[in-house]
């Protein structure tokens, strides 16, 4: 897909913002899964951020060639 839309002009950009607010969600979705333990344990939120971060930095750089766009997208 990524191939494909990267010759539209400016297709990357809907793509990049829908990646970005995907990872947004699952990323606070991985945080109230782990519920209350994550306000009186400060391990398990940062490394459940960090799950969520290493799960799609692997999808960025593979699905999206590591595009410097998508990169920034994952880092917001």
């Amino acid at each position: 897909m990524f191939q494909l839309v990267s010759r539209i002009f400016d297709g990357l950009g809907e793509l990049r913002t829908r990646l970005e607010s995907h990872i947004h969600y699952q990323g606070l979705s991985a945080i109230e899964k782990c519920g209350e333990g994550t306000i009186n344990d400060p391990k398990l939120y940062v490394s459940t951020i960090l799950e969520v971060h290493r799960k799609y930095n692997a999808l960025v750089i593979t699905a999206f060639n590591n595009e410097a766009g998508f990169v920034a997208a994952l880092d917001k």
